[in-house]
């Protein structure tokens, strides 16, 4: 199976057992510039609940909690 920028953003968020990360962490693990719209398919395709919230520092955007 490929292994897609979806999977490789939800493996980190399982990885990191209720700690936030941010879309700038995400972004490097899985080479892309995707993760929102991989948060989003996550939400709406396969029913993952994850949080978010805007980031202080205006160059992470926000972080993202796996519930």
């Amino acid at each position: 199976m490929k292994t897609t920028v979806d999977n490789l953003v939800l493996r980190e968020l399982k990885r990191r057992q209720g700690g936030w990360a941010s879309t700038v962490s995400l972004a490097k693990l899985a080479n892309s510039f995707a993760v929102h719209s991989s948060i989003s398919r996550l939400r709406t395709e396969r029913g993952f609940h994850i949080l978010s919230r805007p980031s202080k520092d205006p160059n992470k955007k926000y972080f993202y909690l796996l519930i």
